[in-house]
């Protein structure tokens, strides 16, 4: 009830600080009204029996500061504390940010918040302002009481203690982060993989601007090498960088290639040829190259009837399959020699000098050792007859596509035909073998077989297609799968074919195109640098160009 009768005495002090008249001389007398009441009968004979209300008295007043400044206190007290949770909460994050390798998180604010400043009543500006009573200005500091020294002490000693927390929090997680965390690899592979792929990027671009701009080596040479497929080549690039940035962590098989403007090839592994009896020997090379055919099937199979007596030769590294071997089919003797390369790069041509048009002449075996072939075969002896599309290095050097066909081969090792009379605008051409990134070509045919079908070839004027002949055949199995195939006169009925006994035998292989070759004595196959099929009357004829497979395994420094 004391309280009570407190708290309404405070309301009504406050109801007469704010309830002054506009008229000053209405508000002096309600003042004096206040300041000294009238004394009546009834009030002086009770004087002390009920507390005097509106008097303004300090003494009446003082138990309702006192329990203001209690609640303020209390009030201090709890945010005092609810910003030291705060600290300790932030210093859990700190060490859990560390402990994780994350970033610190922000530092809270610890500084309590500013209490709204209350506007002070503006002073009165007539001239009966100092005659308001004092008890207005007294309800006004009892409303917002000043806090005391001791609250004070507090305050300061609370923020002092929140700092020290704070940097005891950083010194904590500083020494943290310093110590030796265990390696989760779910976290650090990601962020091993995007460092790697970072640095390789820096890389390509710095190949791509060293490449673009070749200034060394001849003057073929750096036109070949303007011309190349850059993208391919930055696909390469990047593959084998990556292989080699990611071994300890993963398996990428690397792309071996060979540079368009090299003229020699690396120089085949002499262990890695071999020859047998045996096709069980064979076949287990065959199985040990399984990655290279990448689920491709030979032609090549141990249930051939393969020449008795004859053996059958091989050579295997991990961009290059050969398999040679000899067939008695129909009495007549067929040399066949299957390939299967890892990259297009690996089917090359080679012409005499390493001049286009010279006269210079060289055995097939000559030529094949002189660029490292690991097989080569005769090509379309292009210096002996002024006929077809000739390309060598990307470049046309002869464009009479009247009277023959013409077969292109391109930087992914495929064979393209254009048939005679195609192709006749020099124009169109050369932009039909910019456009499908033709390499090289040879200019003698007919096709022979396209799309797996065969094909005819009336009034065909070069290579007897109708005469029995010793042939020379170029076929394409699949990517990257290649059968040449000779027949000359060897064997016991040493029985030369037509171009269409040829076709049909090839038909029986599976082949999806077919491109007949110069023929008769011409005709060569040769591997590791000997004749693997008998040339006619047993004598090589010397020519101006091969067509051959080399390894792309570099050599080693000092080879």
């Amino acid at each position: 009830m004391e309280n009570r009768d407190q708290d309404k005495e405070l309301m009504d002090i406050l109801k007469e600080c704010t309830s002054f008249d506009t008229d000053p001389a209405v508000n002096k007398q309600q003042a004096m009204k206040t300041a000294a009441p009238a004394e009546t009968p009834a009030a002086a004979e009770e004087p002390q029996e009920k507390p005097q209300r509106r008097t303004g008295r300090p003494e009446n007043r003082v138990p309702v500061e006192n329990r203001i400044l209690a609640e303020m206190k209390a009030n201090k007290a709890q945010k005092i504390a609810e910003r030291q949770q705060a600290q300790e909460q932030y210093a859990i994050q700190v060490q859990q940010a560390a402990l994780n390798g994350e970033e610190l998180p922000p530092e809270p604010n610890l500084k309590a918040a500013k209490k709204p400043m209350m506007k002070k009543p503006a002073k009165q500006q007539t001239a009966s302002a100092s005659s308001q009573p004092k008890a207005a200005p007294k309800a006004e500091k009892a409303q917002a009481p000043k806090p005391d020294a001791a609250e004070l002490k507090a305050r300061k000693a609370a923020e002092k203690q929140a700092k020290k927390e704070a940097k005891q929090a950083k010194k904590e997680a500083k020494k943290a982060s310093k110590e030796p965390k265990t390696v989760k690899p779910l976290r650090v592979l990601p962020k091993a993989v995007a460092t790697v792929f970072s640095v390789l990027v820096v890389l390509c671009v710095l190949w791509v601007g060293m490449s673009i701009h070749p200034d060394t080596g001849t003057g073929t040479a750096a036109a070949t090498e303007k011309t190349l497929n850059l993208a391919e080549r930055l696909d390469v690039y990047m593959n084998n960088a990556a292989s080699d940035a990611l071994s300890n962590l993963t398996y990428i098989k690397k792309v071996l290639t060979i540079p368009e403007s090299d003229l020699v090839a690396p120089m085949p592994d002499q262990s890695k040829f071999g020859e047998t009896t045996d096709p069980m020997v064979v076949q287990a090379i065959v199985d040990e190259a399984a990655e290279l055919l990448d689920g491709q099937t030979l032609i090549w199979n141990p249930d051939i009837q393969f020449w008795d007596g004859m053996p059958i030769k091989y050579y295997y590294d991990e961009t290059i399959l050969t398999i040679a071997w000899k067939e008695l089919i129909n009495g007549t003797m067929y040399s066949f020699c299957e390939v299967k390369i890892a990259h297009g790069s690996q089917l090359r041509r080679a012409i005499s000098e390493n001049t286009y048009g010279s006269s210079v002449y060289k055995y097939p075996t000559e030529l094949a050792k002189s660029v490292n072939a690991v097989v080569a075969t005769s090509a379309d002896f292009y210096t002996y007859r002024d006929l077809g599309i000739t390309v060598y290095q990307r470049q046309m050097y002869r464009h009479k596509p009247a009277s023959v066909d013409t077969c292109f081969f391109t930087a992914d090792g495929n064979m393209i035909f254009s048939r005679r009379g195609e192709l006749s605008d020099k124009a169109e051409a050369e932009q039909f073998i910019k456009d499908n990134d033709v390499i090289f070509s040879a200019a003698f045919g007919p096709i022979v077989i396209e799309n797996g079908e065969k094909q005819s070839w009336p009034n065909y004027g070069l290579g007897e297609v109708f005469s029995k002949y010793s042939r020379n055949i170029f076929s394409q199995a699949g990517e990257l799968h290649y059968l040449m195939m000779t027949s000359n006169f060897e064997g016991p009925g040493q029985t030369p074919i037509t171009l269409d006994t040829a076709a049909n035998v090839l038909m029986t292989k599976g082949v999806d195109k077919a491109y007949a070759l110069d023929g008769g004595q011409t005709a060569s196959l040769v591997m590791n640098n000997k004749l693997i099929n008998r040339v006619d009357w047993d004598k090589e004829r010397t020519m101006s160009d091969i067509i051959y497979f080399a390894t792309a395994v570099p050599n080693k420094e000092g080879e």
